[in-house]
C-alpha cells in the first residue's frame, strides 16, 4: 500500500493507450505529474526540452523503439534516471537496459507496489528526506554529537559500497550494507536503515540494476545528510 507521496514530473514513453491510462493512474497516486508519448521520437524530443525527474521508456515501440530513444539520450549527455519497460524480465534483459544507459527496470505487466518502489528511488518523499536531519536531536539531544562521529565515517562506508559493486565482491557489499542497515538508523536516519535493507534483499537476488541504483540514492542520501549537518553547524554559530 502507497503511503508515501513522491515529488516531481514524470515523461512516461509508451504506445499502448489502455497502459498508458493504468501506469499513469498509477504514478499519479504516488503523487508524481505524468507527461505521456507513444513513442521513443516523441520521447527523445520531450525528455531533452522538458524538467523530468524520472523518465520510463517502453523498449518496443513504433516509430522509434526505446533501445535507439535511450541511446540517443545518452549521447547527448542527457543525464536524468531512465527506468526501462518491457515484457522481457530475464536477468540479460535487465543487464542490456542497463548497459544501454537506464537506470532501472520495470517487467510487465506492471505492477503497482513495485513501480512505485522503483520511481520512489529516484524521487524523494517528503522534505524530512531532503534535509535528511537525524532524529537524535529531538529524541535524544544528549547524544547527538555522536552524529558527526557516524556521517564522518557514512562517505567511506557507501565508497566500500561502490568498490565492491564494480569489482563484484559480494560478500564485501552484503557484510558492509548489513553494517549501513544496523547503523542508519540507529544514528537517527531511518530511510539510510531502509534503503541499505532493500539494496541488501537485491543483492541477495542477484538483482544488479535495483541494487545500483539504491547505491546511487546511499550516495544521494548521504550528501543531504551531510548537507544537512553543516547547515545546523551554521545555525549554531
Amino acid at each position: 500500500m502507497i503511503t508515501r507521496q513522491l515529488r516531481g514530473r514524470v515523461l512516461l514513453s509508451e504506445d499502448i493507450f489502455l497502459l498508458q491510462l493504468l501506469i499513469t493512474r498509477y504514478i499519479y497516486k504516488t503523487g508524481l505529474q505524468v507527461d505521456v508519448v507513444s513513442n521513443g521520437e516523441q520521447a527523445v524530443k520531450a525528455a531533452l526540452a522538458g524538467d523530468y525527474a524520472i523518465v520510463i521508456m517502453s523498449m518496443n515501440m513504433p516509430v522509434m523503439d526505446g533501445f535507439t530513444a535511450v541511446s540517443i539520450l545518452r549521447a547527448k549527455a542527457y543525464d536524468r534516471p531512465i527506468i526501462a519497460m518491457t515484457a522481457s524480465a530475464k536477468q540479460k534483459d535487465k543487464e542490456q537496459c542497463l548497459a544501454l544507459g537506464c537506470n532501472d527496470f520495470i517487467a510487465k505487466p506492471v505492477q503497482q507496489e513495485h513501480l512505485y518502489r522503483v520511481l520512489a528511488r529516484y524521487a524523494y518523499a517528503s522534505v524530512n528526506e531532503q534535509v535528511l536531519v537525524s532524529t537524535l536531536y529531538e529524541t535524544n539531544p544528549d547524544m547527538t554529537g555522536l552524529v558527526e562521529t557516524f556521517l564522518a565515517a557514512l562517505p567511506d562506508y557507501i565508497a566500500q559500497c561502490q568498490t565492491a559493486l564494480a569489482v563484484k565482491n559480494w560478500a564485501a557489499l552484503g557484510n558492509v550494507l548489513h553494517t549501513l542497515k544496523g547503523m542508519g538508523g540507529s544514528y537517527g536516519y531511518k530511510i539510510i536503515t531502509e534503503v541499505a535493507e532493500q539494496a541488501e534483499q537485491n543483492l541477495k537476488m542477484a538483482d544488479y540494476v535495483a541494487l545500483k541504483s539504491l547505491l546511487e540514492k546511499l550516495e544521494h542520501l548521504n550528501g543531504h545528510a551531510q548537507r544537512a549537518y553543516q547547515q545546523q553547524l551554521g545555525d549554531q554559530v
